[in-house]
């Protein structure tokens, strides 16, 4: 419901509390407009398909948050440049061992 009413003579805006416009005009001489029939509004009924698609479309999201979030750690691929000390033993030498002569 409007809180002010429109004064037909000088276009004002003049709360319902106040029954006289500055210009002298009354309220109950405005003419009182039919109510206007209730149009449905544009887009405030969804399809069902609507409804669907944004739902998978949330709940793929939130699977793919979970997924990174709980997935286990990938395996390094590279070496420490300082301080690195491999654990385990190198290779043993495949060079021959010469023979005295």
């Amino acid at each position: 419901m409007p809180a002010t009413w429109e004064c037909p003579s000088c276009k004002r805006r003049v709360p319902l509390a106040v029954e006289e416009c500055r210009c002298g005009w009354l309220r109950s001489r405005v003419p009182v407009a039919a109510p206007r029939p209730s149009d449905p509004v544009r887009g405030t009924a969804r399809r069902g398909w609507e409804t669907w698609v944004g739902l998978a479309v949330v709940v793929g999201a939130l699977a793919w948050g979970i997924y990174w979030m709980v997935r286990p750690p990938a395996k390094p691929n590279t070496k420490g440049i300082l301080g690195y000390v491999d654990a385990t033993p190198p290779p043993p030498s495949t060079r021959p061992t010469p023979r005295p002569n």
